[in-house]
């Protein structure tokens, strides 16, 4: 039978060795969230950081990858130059 000292300290143990888990976790989830964002804002396509990623659905690449906004500014800005090329 467990003291409550012991279980205290038990508790108190598997509470950190969770806690260091979410870390790792999320430390892993940012690594590859900026990996992807940096490959798409490098003008990969989402094919190839799916790929990179090893997703098998390109949504879940999508949640991954973020535009920057000057990357989207610099394609919409283009849009009228690609419009008076097209007959």
């Amino acid at each position: 039978m467990w003291r409550s000292g012991q279980a205290e300290t038990a508790n108190h143990r598997a509470n950190c060795a969770a806690a260091r888990r979410h870390v790792l976790l999320a430390a892993l989830c940012w690594q590859r969230q900026t990996f992807a964002t940096n490959l798409v804002n490098a003008f990969r396509s989402l094919e190839e950081v799916q790929e990179a990623l090893g997703h098998k659905n390109r949504n879940v690449t999508r949640r991954y990858a973020k535009l920057n906004q000057s990357r989207l500014r610099g394609t919409a800005d283009a849009l009228p130059d690609v419009m008076s090329g097209v007959n």
